[in-house]
C-alpha cells in the first residue's frame, strides 16, 4: 500500500486488525512516505504478528522510483508466494499488478481502487493519462473490490472490470468511539461559546476534496450568519495554499484550520452539520463517522458520497465545485434548525441501520476464501497444495504529506458479489445491489 493516508489508511486499520489470525498469515507491503503518523499503525500492526515490509513508493510517476520499486515488490512477491494479492489505490495497485504478472502470479491478484482519479474529468489531459493507466493495469488483472456501487459502474463504463470479477464491499465503521476531549473542553480550545454554530470538514487538503469550493462559500454564509465559525481538520499539500486563500477572502477570525488531528473524531461533537466538497469519491469514511454521530450532511453530488446522503432526509446534495449551492445549502440548515435535526436524525437512522464492521470483515474474509478456494482449478501443473491458513499480501502506495489521501481473471464457481450473500437491513439495501 502506497496511499497510507485518509481513508486507505482508515481501511487499512480497520481491515488488518480485524482479519481472523487463525484464518490468514499477512504480509503488508507499505510505503510511509506520506504519512508520519501511520508509524502509530505499524507498530499494532507488528504487535499482532503482521509481517511488515517497507518499499518506498512516490504518489507522483517516477520512473526510477518506480521501476526500482517494482522490482523489489516482484522479488517479494515470488520470495512470499502469496495466495491473494491484493493491491490498493492507483500506484500499487498498477505496480503490485505489474509485479504479479512479472512472477506469473497474476490470477491472484485482487485490486481495490478506492476511487479513480480519472473520474471528475475524465477527457482532461491528467485524466486521460491515469485512465491510460488503469486500462493498462486491468489487462493483467480485473478482478476488483469496490467500496461503493458508483465505483464499480464507473470502472465497468470504462472497462475497467467485468461484473463477474468485480463486487462491492461498501466501507464501514466501528460504531464504537472513543472520545479522548469533551465538547465543551474543545470549545474551550479553540474559544468557542456554547451557542456559536459550527460548520465541519475533515478532509485531506488534497484537490480531490475541493476544499476552495468550501471556503469561498463562507463569506456568503457570514452575510447571514456572521456567527458562524468553520472547523476544518486536515493537512495536505494544499494546506497553505488554502490558509492564504482564507486571508485573502478576509474570514481568517471565522476559520479554523486544525491541521491534522489523530484524535479527529472528538471534533465531531461540537459540530452542527459536516460538509463535505469533494470532487470525486470512492466511500468516503467522515461521512460515515459525521452520520454516526447523527449530523445533517451537506455534501457534493458525486460517486459514494450520493450513495451515502439522500437528499433531504439525512442532508442535501450539491453540485461538484459549486460554491452558490454550497453556502445556500449550510443557510438553509442554519435558518431552520428543526429541519436540521430531522436530517441529523436521518443520519442516525441511516448509520445504526448500515453495515456493521463486524458484517463488513465477515464479507471480506469469506471473498478471501472463495477467491483460494477458485484457485484451485487454476493451479499450476505440479504446484504443491496450499495450508489452510491463507497468506494474503495487502500493497499499498505513499504520502508525501501528513494527513489523507486517496490512490482482476475469472473467480472459478463465484458468479455473484458475496456482498449479495449478506443482505443489509431493507433501508440499505443498495449497497448491495448488483447491476447486472
Amino acid at each position: 500500500m502506497e496511499a497510507t493516508t485518509g481513508g486507505t489508511r482508515t481501511f487499512l486499520r480497520y481491515l488488518l486488525t480485524s482479519l481472523d489470525p487463525n484464518r490468514f498469515a499477512i504480509t503488508l507491503i507499505f510505503s510511509k512516505e506520506r504519512d508520519a503518523y501511520f508509524v502509530h499503525d505499524l507498530e499494532s500492526f507488528a504487535a499482532q504478528g503482521i509481517q511488515l515490509i517497507e518499499v518506498p513508493m512516490r504518489r507522483e510517476i517516477s520512473p526510477l522510483s518506480d521501476t526500482v520499486a517494482l522490482f523489489r515488490i516482484a522479488k517479494i512477491i515470488f520470495r512470499k508466494d502469496p495466495d491473494i494479492i491484493h493491491t490498493h489505490s492507483s500506484k500499487a495497485g498498477f505496480l503490485g499488478r505489474l509485479a504479479a504478472l512479472l512472477t506469473g502470479k497474476s490470477s491472484r491478484v485482487v485490486y481495490s481502487p478506492h476511487s479513480f482519479a480519472f473520474q471528475y474529468a475524465p477527457r482532461s489531459l491528467r485524466g486521460c493519462f491515469y485512465l491510460y493507466l488503469e486500462r493498462i493495469a486491468s489487462l493483467l488483472s480485473k478482478r476488483m473490490v469496490c467500496v461503493s456501487i458508483g465505483e464499480r459502474a464507473v470502472a465497468l463504463a470504462y472497462g475497467l472490470t467485468t461484473t463477474e470479477k468485480s463486487v462491492v464491499i461498501p466501507n464501514a465503521i466501528s460504531k464504537d468511539m472513543p472520545f479522548t476531549q469533551t465538547p465543551e473542553s474543545i470549545r474551550r480550545e479553540l474559544g468557542l461559546k456554547d451557542t456559536v454554530p459550527v460548520v465541519g470538514m475533515v478532509a485531506q487538503f488534497r484537490p480531490q476534496k475541493g476544499i476552495e469550493h468550501f471556503l469561498n462559500a463562507i463569506p456568503t454564509v457570514l452575510s447571514t450568519f456572521p456567527e458562524t465559525r468553520f472547523v476544518i481538520i486536515g493537512d495536505g499539500p494544499l494546506f497553505d495554499s488554502m490558509r492564504m486563500h482564507v486571508a485573502r477572502l478576509g474570514v481568517e477570525k471565522s476559520v479554523f484550520m486544525l491541521g491534522h488531528r489523530e484524535n479527529a473524531i472528538d471534533y465531531y461533537q461540537i459540530m452542527d452539520m459536516f460538509v463535505l466538497t469533494s470532487l470525486w469519491e470512492g466511500m468516503p469514511y467522515t461521512i460515515l463517522e459525521a452520520m454516526a454521530m447523527g449530523l445533517p450532511i451537506v455534501a457534493t453530488d458525486t460517486v459514494g458520497n450520493n450513495e451515502l446522503v439522500i437528499d433531504g432526509t439525512n442532508g442535501f446534495l450539491v453540485p461538484a465545485a459549486d460554491s452558490p449551492a454550497i453556502a445556500r445549502a449550510i443557510i438553509r440548515l442554519l435558518k431552520n434548525k428543526p429541519l436540521a435535526l430531522r436530517l441529523g436524525k436521518g443520519s442516525k437512522m441511516f448509520s445504526d441501520s448500515g453495515l456493521s464492521i463486524e458484517e463488513w470483515i465477515t464479507r471480506y474474509q469469506d471473498y478471501y476464501e472463495a477467491l483460494f478456494s477458485a484457485r484451485t482449478p487454476e493451479r499450476i501443473p505440479g504446484e504443491e497444495p496450499r495450508p489452510s491458513r491463507n497468506r494474503i499480501t495487502p500493497i499499498s502506495r505513499p504520502s508525501n504529506h501528513k494527513y489523507r489521501s486517496q490512490t482482476n481473471d475469472s473467480i472459478a464457481g463465484l458468479h455473484r458479489p458475496l456482498c449479495d450473500r449478506h443482505p443489509l437491513p431493507e433501508k440499505r439495501q443498495q449497497y448491495t445491489h448488483d447491476p447486472r
